[in-house]
């Protein structure tokens, strides 16, 4: 059977939209890069940072005492050892479904 020119064009875009992928994320970090280095994001943080505080005193943030406590450990979810051992299983689990015999 032979393969029409819109199943070859096809093709051709599927090999490299993996690339064009890449470029877009790697085009995306470098806008946001430029725009923190120039400031800007800084207001849109202090903003974000005063909503959740209580507007007569914004030492005492918003919400119930242990509301703090789940934030804390939400944050604590991204620190080294946590992203290590999630890159590690699922490096793990990929490789065993792409590499059967590897493991």
């Amino acid at each position: 059977m032979r393969t029409t020119e819109s199943q070859n064009a096809a093709r051709h875009l599927r090999s490299w939209a993996p690339t064009l992928f890449v470029a877009v994320l790697l085009f995306g970090f470098a806008f946001i890069a430029l725009k923190v280095t120039e400031g800007e994001p800084i207001a849109f943080d202090r903003w974000l940072m005063v909503v959740f505080r209580h507007a007569s005193d914004l030492s005492r943030p918003i919400g119930p005492p242990w509301l703090l406590d789940v934030v804390r450990d939400i944050t604590a979810l991204g620190s080294t050892a946590v992203l290590a051992l999630l890159v590690t299983v699922v490096t793990t689990l990929v490789s065993r479904r792409v590499m059967p015999s590897f493991g």
